[in-house]
């Protein structure tokens, strides 16, 4: 498992060398007692608008995270991030003791290797509406309107075009000096910060995307950029939706813990006896690719003739039927060649979506 290296404080240090360390990471910071894994500060430490960090120790503040553990499966690491939003989580040993941190990025970049992430568009996985404020707005009219809209991210527009986004980390954490730390400064040390245009917040680069794009190709984009979010916009650039990394972990939670429907119909008299064995069989069949494929509901059509059962499976994959026909003179022998059908069409399927290179109508600009 690959994980990046952790800067890691006592948490009797105090909150302002965390937090002149987070700008250089980006991610976390961990926390440690008696050598021991504690907590971690992030950036939702400084959306705390502490006036004094230097008075402040670390592990007052430091968040419980979930760990992560070298052998831990991707789905336990999605679902680890999902429960809080984090940026990173802290990695440690079998004796409690951090040896790095795995990032957003990182999970992002494990679930487009392990073909987890389902061929659907942008469109399905971004956050509608597309929130603007304009350029010329202040800081503190931005700030009300983020708020009142409960919402992570304004879209910054001059005369209708995208010219950057601004975030609630951007929000509390103003880029520029202090005489505390080089790096940045909080906004509740800047005075008169509401009265501030909020160009002086703006992150002007930003990537933009169709709604039309590909998922994996936008995933793919974000993290060689290194970015949490992107606008999406319409064929007039006009932006229509937000696509986070946050949003995309939250999802595939969905997706991770959704269990593909199967029903069997057509049984009668001793054979409803293998209703359950049937039914077992071909979802445990179907499980297997769920990381592959969005697979929806699998009817399995059973009848008995006069010397062979008849079995008809439909399944749709990715929105699209697929049907397999099994005939056998035992139900048992049946179900099994049926589910080995079924694992036979499903590989091949994700063989050729690996091996195919199709062009994908992925948009995408950046303003430097």
């Amino acid at each position: 498992m690959d994980f990046e290296k952790a800067t890691v404080l006592d948490g009797d240090e105090p909150l302002s060398r965390a937090l002149d360390n987070l700008l250089t990471t980006g991610t976390a910071i961990v926390i440690t007692k008696n050598g021991k894994y504690f907590g971690i500060v992030d950036d939702r430490n400084i959306r705390m608008g502490i006036k004094d960090p230097s008075s402040v120790k670390c592990e007052s503040v430091a968040v419980k995270a979930p760990r992560i553990y070298p052998d831990l499966s991707l789905k336990e690491k999605i679902s680890r991030f999902a429960a809080g939003h984090f940026k990173a989580l802290p990695v440690v040993n079998k004796d409690d003791v951090p040896i790095g941190v795995y990032t957003l990025d990182m999970l992002l970049r494990e679930m487009l290797k392990e073909d987890a992430i389902p061929s659907v568009s942008v469109s399905e996985f971004m956050a509608k509406p597309a929130y603007t404020v304009e350029r010329t707005e202040t800081f503190g009219s931005a700030k009300s309107k983020m708020k009142k809209l409960n919402t992570h991210h304004l879209v910054v527009v001059s005369k209708g075009r995208v010219d950057g986004v601004v975030s609630t980390h951007d929000f509390v954490a103003f880029i520029g000096h202090s005489k505390e730390r080089q790096g940045f400064q909080l906004v509740s040390e800047v005075v008169n910060a509401d009265d501030l245009p909020i160009a002086d917040f703006v992150r002007e680069r930003v990537v933009l995307f169709s709604p039309d794009a590909s998922l994996k190709e936008a995933i793919k984009k974000m993290t060689h950029q290194r970015v949490s979010y992107a606008v999406v916009v319409d064929e007039n650039k006009k932006p229509i939706g937000i696509l986070s990394a946050a949003d995309i972990i939250k999802e595939s939670v969905k997706r991770f813990e959704q269990v593909p429907e199967v029903v069997v119909v057509g049984l009668s008299g001793e054979d409803l006896y293998y209703h359950d064995e049937i039914k077992k069989a071909v979802s445990k069949a179907l499980e297997k690719f769920s990381k592959s494929f969005d697979i929806g509901k699998c009817t399995v059509h059973v009848k008995k003739g006069k010397s062979v059962y008849k079995m008809d499976a439909t399944i749709f994959v990715n929105s699209r039927p697929i049907h397999i026909h099994m005939e056998k003179f035992d139900i048992a022998d049946a179900t099994r060649l049926l589910v080995d059908e079924i694992l036979t069409v499903l590989r091949k399927l994700k063989e050729k979506k690996k091996t195919e290179k199709k062009l994908s109508p992925v948009m995408e600009e950046e303003y430097l």
